[in-house]
């Protein structure tokens, strides 16, 4: 009340044609914001008191202190004010509702936090709880079945056989419970290697074959346009991807009839490797499929059976946890499709490929995905297409018929970000550098420490980055960072490419001068 009686005062105290009455919003504003803890009725009281008050002022300056000065524009002028102040103390109190709107929903959150916090941390509790006595009762039932406190019958058998695996399925509840949780609050670790989703899914289909068998359900494979059986590599977890495939092919089969056909499609696209599991049972509705993967859902269609509404939610933190996507959707006429699909880290490339070729092939791949690792796997060793093969970016080289472990090697080096040529490949480059040349561009000046001349001689000799840390005695760390400054300024993207370029430029000596020299020194 002070403010609008100093407001008063100095209204009063001008002459009409100065408006004053809008200094009144000061006193408005400030009383909606210092009631605004109080209750909700005695706020707008308080504010339309004071917005009244101010108008009431502001309107009698017409005529106050001196009537014979009004005019039809100090008239106009004190209405605009009023109405001004009037906006003022209706906005100020939306705003005070609108905060107190949000002070509400944030503590029903705050709320709703707090109790799926106590929730989990009570799950969390009574599974490891449960966790313990249903280790002791299964290690107990085995022991009966073995026979360890005496002879049983096979009725008897037969029944701790049926306790055991009741008990092993709890277990394997309780499991999956802790890791989602574990997976919610602290993120799901990944041991990355490189794995066959075409092998995981035999491995895994092989181990559900009985329950398939009971539910006389039959799983065919199916491997798109290929036609044939082949690989489909990726960059993952090979124990959590199992999961995935598990727990989508019991899935099917717990939702499929009786001499139902479940087909496990494997094939690879552009940029993934895809899988997708496709039953012919009564589909899934529309409205359920965006919550699906959601944890606890069930759903509410007319498949056989209901599960706990974990194992596909784990298997959507799995598949996001390796940069890949999982869904579902509902076939025509009858049955569902759920499929996942992980990005390809690494591609295995066929040179004979069919229509524009492989070399082609790798060099739209790396067009588009210059970061794509590219092995190619060929059965000719002649130097233009090893040449052909190192100007179009691929990362490695191997001859069809090399023994599998090999091959294996080759594309764990290239996931990695190394390379690998092949033996005869780098025979053939080294036989023939004298005679054929590479290409290089005439500005290339590269300016290479003597150091990094060393690390690239040694590169050219074929030593390993430990091997070149050793015999110059620093860190393999450093050495690394002096291969990735000699990529960069000799402009190539592997070590093989470097090596070529360094030879072809006299940046080291050429492997059979150093022989000679050698040779001489030796005579």
């Amino acid at each position: 009340m002070a403010l609008i009686a100093m407001i008063l005062v100095v209204e009063f105290a001008t002459p009409s044609e100065f408006v004053v009455g809008y200094l009144y919003t000061a006193p408005i504003l400030l009383t909606s914001a210092r009631l605004s803890r109080q209750a909700s009725p005695l706020q707008r009281r308080k504010t339309a008191q004071n917005t009244m008050v101010a108008i009431v002022l502001t309107l009698l300056n017409i005529w106050i202190p001196d009537p014979s000065r009004v005019t039809l524009a100090t008239i106009s002028n004190r209405l605009i004010a009023a109405i001004a102040l009037l906006v003022t103390g209706f906005l100020s109190d939306r705003n005070r509702f609108y905060q107190e709107t949000i002070v509400q929903q944030q503590k029903q959150i705050e709320a709703s936090e707090t109790l799926m916090r106590m929730r989990e941390d009570f799950t969390l509790t009574l599974t490891h709880d449960l966790k313990t006595p249903l280790l002791g009762a299964i290690e107990t039932l085995k022991a009966f079945q073995s026979q360890s406190f005496g002879p049983i019958s096979q009725a008897q058998h037969q029944v701790i056989h049926t306790i055991t695996r009741s008990h092993q399925t709890s277990l394997q509840l309780l499991n999956t419970l802790l890791d989602i949780y574990h997976n919610d609050t602290e993120g799901l670790p990944l041991d990355l290697t490189l794995v066959d989703l075409t092998a995981l899914a035999e491995e895994s289909a092989s181990t559900l074959l009985d329950l398939a068998a009971s539910r006389r359900v039959h799983l065919w494979f199916n491997f798109g346009d290929a036609g044939v059986r082949r690989s489909l590599w990726v960059n993952g977890d090979r124990l959590q991807l199992q999961r995935v495939f598990i727990n989508l092919l019991v899935n099917a089969i717990n939702h499929s009839r009786r001499g139902d056909r479940i087909e496990i499609l494997l094939e690879s696209q552009a940029s993934y490797q895809v899988v997708k599991f496709l039953d012919t049972g009564s589909g899934i509705h529309p409205e359920e499929l965006p919550h699906l993967f959601e944890r606890f859902y069930q759903g509410q269609s007319e498949r056989q059976a209901k599960g706990t509404g974990l194992g596909l939610y784990l298997s959507r933190q799995i598949v996001a946890a390796h940069g890949g996507t999982i869904w579902a959707e509902n076939r025509t006429p009858s049955g569902a499709l759920f499929g996942f699909k992980l990005p390809i880290d690494i591609v295995l490339l066929d040179v004979g490929l069919p229509g524009i070729g492989g070399i082609e092939t790798c060099c739209q791949l790396k067009q588009r995905h210059p970061n794509l690792p590219i092995l190619v796997l060929t059965s000719h060793s002649q130097l233009p297409l090893i040449l052909r093969l190192l100007t179009s970016g691929a990362q490695g080289y191997c001859v069809k018929g090399v023994a599998p472990e090999t091959l294996v090697l080759a594309l764990r080096s290239i996931a990695v970000g190394a390379s690998w040529w092949d033996a005869t490949a780098t025979q053939t480059i080294q036989a023939n550098l004298g005679k054929t040349s590479l290409s290089v561009p005439e500005s290339t000046s590269p300016n290479l420490t003597q150091r990094e001349q060393e690390v690239l001689a040694l590169i050219a000799a074929g030593k390993s980055n430990s091997e070149i840390a050793n015999v110059l005695y620093i860190a393999p760390g450093t050495v690394r960072v002096h291969v990735h400054a000699i990529l960069h300024k000799l402009g190539v993207r592997d070590r093989t490419q470097a090596v070529i370029m360094a030879l072809q430029t006299n940046l080291i000596p050429h492997p059979e001068i150093t022989a000679n020299e050698s040779s001489s020194r030796s005579a």
